[in-house]
């Protein structure tokens, strides 16, 4: 995983893999030494509490958008997949965050990893798009 690191310039990763990568449970340290391997942004995804990120040197720390969770199946999927749509709409890296925290949280809303992906209409309705 490392080496996938090392070859990326965005790299997002789990609470989990970050916590086995510093052997500790600061994500924003998790950040740091995931940057010093050369991707430009490095995101570290912290389910219900939110995600820390870190966009050339630039340290963004954000609470998950507050929702009563149904099911968080897919939600990790989806921020990832947030975050590079974001990216293609060429949106700034804070708005790629925002938007995929976003996005996961409204599949949580939902049972199953699919259904509450949100549509265009959905994305229009709270600003993104």
């Amino acid at each position: 995983m490392l080496d996938l690191a090392r070859l990326s310039d965005c790299f997002i990763a789990s609470e989990t893999y970050s916590r086995s990568l510093i052997g500790g449970d600061d994500p924003e340290e998790g950040c740091k030494r995931l940057s010093e391997l050369g991707p430009r942004i490095v995101g570290v995804t912290l389910g219900a509490r939110g995600y820390v990120g870190l966009v050339e040197g630039r340290l963004i720390r954000k609470p998950a958008y507050p929702v009563e969770a149904r099911d968080t199946t897919g939600c990790g999927d989806v921020f990832h997949a947030g975050f590079i749509f974001g990216l293609y709409q060429k949106w700034n890296s804070e708005k790629c965050f925002d938007f995929a925290a976003w996005s996961a949280a409204q599949v949580s809303l939902r049972l199953g990893g699919r259904s509450g992906i949100p549509t265009l209409e959905e994305m229009k309705k709270q600003g993104f798009a």
